[in-house]
């Protein structure tokens, strides 16, 4: 098994005798990702790995082999044209689920709708733990300070895009 560790979750790979499969499980705070991987699988199986199993309160999934992730594919050619291809079909899903946010809400997807991130910016001004406050990659007072004076203006960037009447879908990170 080759681990993939991240701060979110870590993958093994996990062979098998069909192929190498995934194994993978989240930290707490991304409970939501196998739920959410199953439904989008769903209705989108040629954008989403369908999982072999989920274990919803375990956090796990086994998942088939989806091919060479796409930041390994471009690590050897840096070609555009894999994004030129994979955007629209992308954007194709995000269109699928506009305007379902209760389905995706209820799945545990986070709620990042633009009404939401003025305060959720504001929460994370707050959190000292999360900017990493006197620590050395953390952030400084100064740097707290700027991102606070820009909340009123960010507030308002969100609101117009509110405005604009763009319906809310989903961002799902496991798309590569």
């Amino acid at each position: 098994m080759e681990p993939r560790p991240r701060p979110w979750s870590i993958v093994l790979t996990v062979p098998a005798s069909t192929g190498a499969c995934y194994f993978k499980t989240t930290a707490p705070e991304m409970a939501n990702d196998a739920a959410l991987t199953d439904l989008l699988a769903g209705e989108a199986s040629d954008l989403v790995l369908t999982p072999i199993a989920v274990d919803l309160d375990r956090r796990w999934m086994l998942l088939p082999s989806g091919g060479p992730r796409l930041r390994d594919v471009l690590a050897e050619t840096a070609d555009l044209g894999h994004w030129e291809r994979i955007l629209p079909a992308y954007a194709q899903l995000q269109r699928r689920w506009e305007g379902q946010g209760s389905q995706l809400l209820a799945a545990g997807a986070l709620d990042r709708r633009p009404q939401r991130m003025p305060e959720l910016f504001d929460q994370v001004l707050d959190d000292g733990e999360w900017l990493m406050l006197g620590e050395p990659d953390g952030l400084t007072d100064d740097q707290i300070s700027a991102l606070g004076a820009l909340s009123p203006r960010y507030a308002e960037a969100c609101a117009e895009l509110e405005a604009a009447a763009i319906g809310s879908s989903i961002q799902h990170h496991d798309l590569h």
